[in-house]
């Protein structure tokens, strides 16, 4: 994925050449090779992605030579690939310690530290690569990144741009640096970014979804639709240039995001979706959450829907509030994040068509930030009904139409799909299609959902009940 870290492909470090007539040599496949032809053999293993067969060759080296620094660097990078983390920092650690001035080791290391959230050590790793290599653009990428995690944004601006000297064709840098400018509501700065990433890996789809909202943002509308179409000449396929368009007003007026939209969307975002919502003070669980509290007055529920699960950020909260507790979402990707946060249940599908195949099958279904991909609201409205048993509770979010900063005409329906792709909703709209479909005991509370570059996004907690007879 653009724009993250970059790690140090295996290579032997200076000290292989100077091993290669070791006494100590493994002894690999029934004959005695040197230490120099076994690191190469597990090197060209873990290369071409056997990392069993690499992991094995660098354990035998070590086996005769226990401090051998590249066994111990490779080894824990191949844990780490096998999801091994504190086995991977242990042995990273381990090499370093044998071979100190190796910026290699110490990049990977911060890698590692990184994706395990344990920030401060990652940054102490890698600012000692970049000590070490303070010309090498991927390690001031990585440091980069790490600055923007820690909030450090003019940091991290600096390591983006120093890495940019060292390599002006290193794409992920420039790409890290559009949001920063973006971050900080330099869209301008931001879409130049985007534009030179695009131009160094133009396969990188996202370079262009950014470059598309930056420049719309910057008030560049047309620059931003011939982007748009650039965008979906080198991908014609591409829902998500399809919907950015529509969202541009450069198609049909679609009433929801398509399925191939949400699940190409979502997948693409998954790994990195928890971590990105942190970064933006998202709060709507929460809220959901406390609602349905009331809502079931210190009863239990049977059976809850979480409607658009996502990764599962509402399951730790909801679960002690059902007997069970199912989820359900278009992204395969995301259900696979959610197994571990209490659900009994998960399930890949379309909402609407889900909710019409279980009729009278939950006491609550709620649904953060889900509705915001659909625009006419009369169908899920009336699957969500159908669904719940009577007396039953409905808990959801939207985005407020009253609030958007997007230039809405005068004779909207009651929805309206904004330049970055999500739709939002007027008040009205929303009560009088919750009462079309039977719902009573309406209550709609404004709400700041979570920041975004710089903004409140504004919306509505609404929850509504299935009558009981």
């Amino acid at each position: 994925m653009s724009g993250e870290e970059n790690l140090s492909a295996p290579h032997p470090s200076k000290s292989d050449s100077d091993g290669a007539d070791d006494p100590n040599a493994p002894r690999i496949e029934q004959r005695e090779i040197s230490l120099k032809e076994a690191l190469e053999m597990g090197i060209r293993h873990h290369q071409m992605g056997r990392l069993n067969e690499a992991q094995h060759i660098y354990a035998k080296i070590l086996q005769a030579v226990p401090a051998q620094p590249d066994a111990l660097h490779f080894l824990g990078v191949v844990r780490h690939q096998l999801g091994d983390a504190e086995q991977a920092i242990d042995f990273l650690r381990q090499a370093i310690a044998a071979e100190p001035n190796h910026p290699d080791m110490r990049n990977n290391l911060g890698r590692v530290l990184k994706e395990n959230d344990r920030l401060d050590e990652a940054l102490e790793a890698f600012s000692e690569a970049s000590r070490l290599a303070p010309q090498n653009p991927d390690v001031l990428n990585n440091l980069g990144t790490t600055y923007k995690a820690l909030d450090r944004w003019e940091e991290a601006a600096d390591s983006f741009q120093d890495a940019i000297r060292a390599d002006a064709t290193h794409a992920d840098a420039h790409y890290n640096l559009g949001n920063v400018f973006r971050q900080a509501g330099k869209h301008d700065e931001a879409a130049h970014c985007f534009r030179r990433a695009i131009d160094l890996k133009p396969d990188a789809a996202h370079d262009y979804q950014n470059l598309c909202q930056c420049l719309w943002r910057a008030g560049r509308k047309d620059e931003a639709r011939q982007a748009v179409r650039e965008w979906q000449a080198y991908e014609p396929d591409n829902p998500v240039a399809a919907h950015i368009a529509a969202a541009f007003g450069m198609g049909d007026g679609a009433t929801r995001a398509s399925d191939e939209f949400v699940a190409t969307h979502f997948d693409d975002h998954a790994e990195s979706f928890d971590k990105h919502l942190k970064e933006l003070d998202y709060r709507t669980p929460g809220e959901i959450t406390k609602r349905v509290e009331d809502c079931l007055s210190g009863r239990k529920a049977k059976t809850i829907l979480d409607a658009g699960c996502g990764t599962g950020l509402c399951g730790p909260a909801l679960r002690p509030l059902a007997d069970r507790l199912v989820g359900v979402d278009l992204s395969a990707k995301m259900i696979e994040r959610a197994e571990d946060r209490g659900y009994d249940a998960l399930e890949v599908a379309e909402l609407t068509a889900y909710l019409q195949e279980h009729p009278a099958a939950y006491d609550a279904v709620i649904s953060a930030d889900t509705l915001v991909y659909f625009g006419g609201l009369e169908e899920v409205f009336q699957a969500t009904v159908e669904s719940l048993h009577p007396g039953g509770w409905f808990v959801f979010s939207v985005e407020s139409l009253e609030k958007t900063k997007s230039e809405v005409p005068p004779d909207d329906p009651g929805f309206f799909l904004q330049f970055h792709g999500r739709y939002a909703h007027r008040k009205e709209y929303v009560e009088e299609q919750l009462a079309e479909a039977g719902f009573t005991e309406v209550q709609t509370a404004p709400s700041v959902l979570r920041m975004e570059v710089g903004d409140q996004v504004h919306g509505w907690i609404v929850q509504a009940q299935k009558p009981a007879h």
